[in-house]
């Protein structure tokens, strides 16, 4: 099994996690992150993101202050990690390995 599916659910598996305990700004970022690893997580991205944007509209006064830390973090270090010349200058290669299209002969 390559990496960047273990990544990719280990990184959903916290989204659902921090979605669970309420943590909806968090989840939202981990689903993104989850989203960079493989393209059939793209899929997980969207259904989560709009089910933690619903559940922050609907909870709006029940935000707590350590979700918005936590995410915080998560936000400065993806930006640290993206600023980093190695991640600029491969964006292309990312871009070409998970958009292209795998029929089910290629398993």
């Amino acid at each position: 099994m390559p990496w960047h599916t273990i990544d990719g659910i280990f990184f959903a598996t916290f989204s659902i996690f921090f979605t669970h305990r309420k943590y909806y700004f968090s989840a939202i970022i981990l689903a993104f992150f989850a989203a960079l690893t493989k393209q059939s997580f793209y899929i997980y991205f969207i259904f989560s993101g709009l089910l933690n944007l619903i559940l922050i509209l609907k909870y709006k006064r029940n935000i707590r202050l350590f979700d918005i830390i936590i995410s915080s973090i998560l936000l400065l270090i993806s930006f640290a990690i993206i600023l980093q010349e190695e991640v600029i200058y491969s964006f292309q290669y990312f871009l070409k390995q998970t958009k292209t299209e795998n029929g089910l002969k290629d398993f």
